[in-house]
């Protein structure tokens, strides 16, 4: 191995474990246990319209809610939160959460919980438009 091959080991390296604090970081925010199925649950339950949480791996792969439960955490590049809004043809998706993309793990926590409240927000409003009251609606003679 030559000195550029093993500068960018390390670089990797010292990337990896940034994109790993920044995820503890966001799952221990949640404080619903430790684990990505932990943190699934936990938006899904306790907003109002359940977001769904998947992850993107460092190979490019996607995990979706359910199959969480297997992703050990040094695998995951970034998070993507997203619902679709039932009685709609609604999708609402927030951008990539780019684990790596975040100097301090304050500020991953803290794009993760504005995702979260975003999509929720949003969804919660198209659900509304969607599936609310016809009390207001104009009937005609």
């Amino acid at each position: 191995m030559n000195e550029i091959e093993y500068e960018r080991m390390q670089e990797e390296a010292g990337m990896g474990q940034a994109i790993l604090e920044n995820l503890k970081a966001i799952i221990s925010d949640d404080g619903a246990g430790d684990t990505l199925a932990d943190l699934y649950r936990s938006i899904y339950k306790y907003t109002d319209c359940g977001p769904w949480l998947s992850v993107v791996l460092h190979d490019g792969s996607t995990v979706h809610c359910g199959e969480l439960g297997d992703v050990k955490l040094g695998d995951v590049r970034s998070l993507l939160v997203g619902q679709h809004v039932d009685g709609s043809d609604a999708d609402v998706t927030a951008d990539p959460i780019d684990l790596a993309s975040f100097e301090t793990p304050e500020g991953a926590v803290d794009a993760f919980n504005r995702a979260v409240e975003g999509v929720n927000d949003e969804a919660c409003a198209l659900w509304e438009e969607a599936n609310g009251d016809d009390d207001d609606m104009e009937i005609s003679p």
